[in-house]
This record gives structure tokens, C-alpha cells and sequence, in this order.
């Protein structure tokens, strides 16, 4: 599955995620853009935790999602689910964060070629970005509290099916304990029993009580969540 908007995830994050996404120090801190995502989302990241410019994670493309019936079951072998942070100011510095641990369902109606249903429980404690003190900061309570709230989560509660597969997600993502209900935009295909699902778009990680590095980190957050190729 590919999942990044907010009233809100290789949010959910969920649970997004859903990623999620700060910095450290005096550096500031979630997708490629779709037309209703917002591009200028953000992720953290402090001078001493890496030099200035684009983070070069990178995560192999998620093979297609085929179905049990109905149901996908969503995992590291078939979805990614990743986060970018930006700093605030004239220096953005993004910074690209990924989930390594998850476990979720989609369930699909096949003859109507639509989602019916997505949801998915993220390891908190498996985030990685490339800079070891950029991850472990990001693990602190600043920011995801990993000690504290291991388990973010995103459920849908309405999927509404558009033209040519744009479809919109709406659903309860629950971050650092807090619960707040999110849409976002998707492009759907369902052929030959397999999912697959790109969704780009950003959360606001102040919502969740993620507020460390006002000033310094935005709070938008990119998202970019994917199924299958």
C-alpha cells in the first residue's frame, strides 16, 4: 500500500502513522506531492546529527499486494510506509524516516475494483532514518516516545471510490496515545485480486502532542504510504 493529508500510513502511519518526524539541537525537523498534498510537509533533523541537504534513505519498491480473497494482508514485503521532516526557515534540510515493523489488512471488493477497508499497527521502536543520532532522537520523547507509546495506528472508518482510481481515505490515526481522525487522497488499482495503492500527503505531527523544535521544525510532516508496485 502506498499511504501521506491531515483533518490526517516503502500515519500509517499511520497508526502513519502512522511518520511520523522532528530534529535536535537547534536544526529543524510525515510524500511526493499529489494536487491536494501538501508539499512543504516536515521531519526533524540537528547540525550535529548530519550535514545539510536531502536525506538518502531508500527503500526497494514493495512487490504487488495480491489478496486472500479479500483480504491483503500489509507487511514490509509489500508496503512501505515513510515519513519526511523539514526544518523550518531558509535551510529546509529534509530528512526521510522509515517504518521497518508493521503489521495491517487490506480488504478489497474485487468485483467493484475498490478498497473497502485498510488498516495497520507500526513498531514505533523499528524507525530508522540514515543518521544514527537523527534516529535515536526521534525515538526520544521529543518526539515518537518509543518507551511510552511502542504502537501507532490507523484504521479507516469510510473509503469513497472516485474516477480512474483516485479515491479518498478517511480514518482514526493514533499517535503518542492521541487519536485524531484524518483524510487523505489515494490512487487505487484493483486487478486480478492484488492491491495496489499510493497515497501521499501530510499530518500535522502538533495535533498528536509531537511539539518539540517550534521555530526550528515544521510541523507538517510528508507522507508517502505504498502497496504493491
Amino acid at each position: 500500500m502506498r499511504i501521506s493529508g491531515m483533518n490526517f500510513v516503502r500515519a500509517l502511519a499511520l497508526g502513519g502513522m502512522l511518520v511520523w518526524m522532528a530534529g535536535c539541537g537547534e536544526t529543524t525537523v510525515v510524500e511526493p506531492g499529489t494536487p491536494s498534498a501538501d508539499a512543504s510537509a516536515a521531519e526533524p533533523v540537528a547540525a550535529e546529527e548530519g550535514t545539510a541537504g536531502a536525506d538518502s534513505t531508500e527503500t526497494a519498491e514493495p512487490a504487488a499486494a495480491p489478496a486472500a480473497g479479500e483480504a491483503t494482508a500489509l507487511t514490509p514485503e509489500n508496503t512501505k510506509i515513510q515519513f519526511v521532516g523539514i526544518h523550518s526557515g531558509d535551510k529546509p534540510d529534509p530528512r526521510t524516516g522509515t517504518f521497518e515493523k508493521f503489521t495491517g489488512e487490506a480488504k478489497i471488493d474485487a468485483a467493484a475494483g475498490t478498497l473497502s477497508s485498510v488498516s495497520v499497527d507500526i513498531d514505533t521502536t523499528s524507525l530508522k532514518t540514515d543518521i544514527e543520532k537523527l534516529t535515536d532522537h526521534l525515538k526520544s520523547a521529543d518526539f515518537f516516545n518509543v518507551n511510552e507509546h511502542p504502537t501507532a495506528k490507523f484504521a479507516s472508518t469510510k473509503i469513497e471510490a472516485g474516477a480512474e482510481g483516485q479515491s479518498t481515505i478517511t480514518g482514526n490515526l493514533t499517535l503518542l496515545g492521541v487519536t485524531k481522525e484524518i483524510s487523505f487522497p489515494a490512487k487505487v488499482v484493483v486487478q486480478d485480486g492484488k492491491l495496489s495503492l499510493q497515497a501521499d500527503f501530510t499530518i500535522d505531527r502538533s495535533e498528536f502532542g509531537m511539539t518539540y523544535g517550534e521555530g526550528k521544525v515544521d510541523y507538517p510532516v510528508k507522507m508517502t504510504v505504498s502497496v504493491g508496485s
